[in-house]
């Protein structure tokens, strides 16, 4: 018999989930409890634990096939924060550091380049690059690759697995914009009342600024909270990386209210 009522919290990879899984908690004034099935992980998201509730929030990016498989622990609801696949990529490529010759990294880089000063940050300059990142993140996205993390299978198949449940679905971009709404939507959802101070005092909490502040002066990882805003893409992709993603997962995106040319 499980203990708590457990809250899932889902997204691809770079969408915020994060934040909605820690807003979501500051909601219903329990804890996040971690990353769902891997209680040994050093999750970013993990907070409230002097909180005392019946409640549990866990962060995931899992493809639907692969929640039952992860842990034994029950689902009480689920939660699911899409965003516009160009932001992800975006983001994606910020944060995430894929291997580009996997063998050869780890016998060569790791063991000899930096043994040689400034050799190691060369190679990753040139070969690990920004843009090579972002270029790894938008084949990811619009194909899946299940070489890189969480990123196994596309944005469009992710969203739509789990659209298919009763999940609620949260727009990133609608969080941004009227976080009062969405944090109303999330909590009928889960089936219950909090005050109007109370809502407004845990998106004060869990707003993206102070987090950024709080993580600095604990100096932690800032990238793991997302630089916000929303069409970041707009400045960042050229035509033809934002014409291979809108090829790819256009259909998706308009369904969602994600416009493209």
């Amino acid at each position: 018999m499980n203990k708590y009522e457990n809250i899932l919290i889902v997204g691809y990879p770079k969408s915020g989930t994060t934040w909605l899984t820690r807003l979501t908690a500051e909601l219903v004034g329990c804890p996040v409890e971690g990353f769902w099935g891997e209680p040994h992980r050093d999750e970013a998201a993990i907070e409230g634990q002097n909180r005392t509730s019946d409640f549990r929030c866990y962060k995931a990016h899992h493809p639907l096939c692969e929640l039952r498989k992860a842990t034994d622990k029950s689902i009480y609801k689920l939660l699911y924060i899409v965003r516009d696949p160009r932001d992800v990529v975006v983001s994606g490529g910020e944060y995430f550091d894929p291997p580009r010759f996997e063998r050869f990294e780890v016998y060569v880089v790791q063991k000899i380049f930096r043994r040689i000063p400034g050799l190691k940050e060369w190679y990753e300059r040139t070969f690990r690059s920004e843009a090579y990142r972002t270029r790894r993140m938008i084949e990811a996205a619009c194909h899946g690759d299940p070489d890189f993390g969480w990123c196994q299978i596309s944005w469009a198949e992710h969203f739509e697995q789990y659209a298919a449940t009763e999940a609620l679905v949260v727009r990133y971009e609608d969080l941004l914009e009227d976080p009062y709404t969405e944090s109303r939507r999330v909590l009928n959802h889960l089936g219950l009342e909090r005050s109007d101070d109370h809502v407004e005092n845990a998106i004060w909490q869990q707003s993206l600024g102070r987090k950024k502040r709080e993580l600095q002066q604990k100096g932690k990882d800032l990238r793991v909270i997302n630089k916000g805003g929303s069409e970041r893409w707009k400045d960042t992709l050229d035509s033809s990386e934002r014409e291979k993603i809108e090829h790819a997962l256009g259909e998706v995106m308009n369904k969602i209210g994600y416009k493209i040319k």
